[in-house]
């Protein structure tokens, strides 16, 4: 089972009557798989037109390059004008990739053709067989579509990034 986000856990007395030192930590719940299945991809159901989700959460991308590697990726594959929003965070207050990006395509399609490359292999061959390179995973993100990613990016602090490569990319509507 994996680990959700919590709320702060009540302090609770100990058998002396003091407060816990384990008070002020949140509490930590765990999720079902059946929670987290809302976010897999099904390529039958993109197919039937029955999931028109267009926003997903790209994992496994590491190294010095992983942005400029994906990016020249979707590239590769025809996808470099197909997606409106495309952001790759940094772990907090530190200058490293934390290993994951979101990507809001314009269409249903597109999450497809990413998936198909993605499962056919074709990372592993962009990134030259290299052997520490793991395989991408896919879900889809929790917000969806243009128009949540820019109401939740819009107050975001990363935008006022100076590096620009620590900024998302919004590449027009939908």
């Amino acid at each position: 089972a994996r680990l959700g986000g919590g709320r702060p856990a009540e302090a609770t007395p100990t058998s002396d009557g003091d407060r816990s030192p384990m008070a002020n930590r949140p509490l930590r719940t765990k999720i079902s798989t059946k929670d987290f299945s809302k976010f897999d991809i099904s390529p039958e159901k993109i197919r039937s037109g029955e999931d028109q989700r267009t926003t997903v959460m790209v994992r496994n991308l590491v190294g010095p390059r992983a942005r400029k590697d994906f990016l020249e990726f979707l590239e590769t594959g025809g996808l470099q004008d197909k997606f409106t929003f495309f952001y790759m965070p940094c772990k907090e207050h530190r200058d490293v990739r934390a290993g994951f990006a979101f990507v809001n395509f314009r269409s249903p399609e597109e999450v497809l053709k990413l998936w198909d490359m993605v499962q056919g292999g074709a990372w592993t061959s962009a990134r030259g067989g290299d052997a520490q390179s793991r395989p991408l995973a896919m879900s889809y993100a929790r917000f969806q579509g243009h128009d949540e990613l820019m109401s939740h990016f819009s107050t975001s602090v990363v935008l006022h990034e100076q590096d620009p490569e620590k900024r998302p990319i919004f590449c027009g509507d939908a």
